[in-house]
């Protein structure tokens, strides 16, 4: 019974493009010929079996996703003011603390 199973309904996905060495390269193709399926799914499954049973980046990825990142912790006191101001209702647009009576 084969390891990696047949692919799944169609997910979206992003192309990557990598080098393998050629021995790697020729026991994909055989066991995706194997498995009667693409490289993209052997690949896919067996790095998802590799991300699975890593413990140790397990909890870096939950360190990693439980950390703020450094922009949401400071705040810039300018980063509160927009950088266009609301139009009033008579279609003039307030400045600041002025305002334009038309």
């Amino acid at each position: 019974m084969a390891i990696i199973t047949r692919p799944p309904a169609t997910v979206a996905k992003k192309a990557v493009t990598i080098r393998l060495p050629e021995p790697v390269a020729h026991t994909l193709h055989d066991y995706a010929t194997f498995l009667g399926s693409s490289l993209d799914h052997v690949v896919v499954e067996a790095l998802k079996l590799v991300f699975k049973k890593d413990a140790e980046f397990k909890a870096w990825q939950i360190q990693q996703n439980s950390s703020p990142p450094p922009s949401a912790v400071r705040v810039d006191s300018w980063a509160a003011v927009p950088l266009f101001s609301e139009p009033k209702r008579d279609g003039h647009r307030a400045t600041g603390g002025e305002s334009r009576e038309g």
